[in-house]
């Protein structure tokens, strides 16, 4: 008795990783808790890449629909105090699809530049705010991005 009960456990965890591995619906349809937001590449020429990570409250990856808008603001110095007057770039109303998604780190996200930038030893703060379906808006920020070079993280 007590060894199928144990078998029924095992089996309903692994059940449960199958499910989160797959991206079925039923997972999904948890709510979006957090974002997480790594930058990826950094080009002087055209303009960032990030990689979004929405979460929920058990530090899954939750793959939802939304909209996404970004702004980079220039720092005053490498860790430097963010200048909101100073807005370098501003992006809006990016669509997220759930099909965006890779398999198990988010979704990558381009935020290109609408013209070269120019700044010399310069650094910025990107804000990224999602809006879920539900109405929801979480945001992340990424700090000191050196903007005055081209580079991969």
């Amino acid at each position: 008795m007590i060894k199928h009960k144990l078998l029924l456990s095992i089996l309903a965890c692994l059940l449960l990783l199958a499910i989160v591995a797959c991206g079925c619906n039923s997972i999904n349809q948890a709510k979006v808790e957090s974002i997480e937001a790594r930058l990826r590449v950094v080009n002087m020429d055209t303009g960032l890449e990030i990689l979004l990570i929405p979460r929920g409250s058990q530090g899954f990856i939750i793959k939802t629909d939304g909209i996404l808008d970004a702004r980079l603001w220039l720092q005053e110095s490498l860790g430097g105090a963010v200048r909101y007057d100073q807005l370098i770039q501003g992006w809006d109303d990016i669509q997220i699809s759930i099909e965006d998604y890779t398999r198990f780190q988010g979704v990558k996200v381009d935020l290109m530049y609408d013209e070269e930038i120019f700044y010399e030893d310069a650094y910025g703060s990107l804000e990224v705010t999602l809006t879920t379906p539900d109405g929801k808006s979480l945001t992340d920020t990424i700090s000191d991005i050196a903007i005055s070079e081209s580079y991969v993280c």
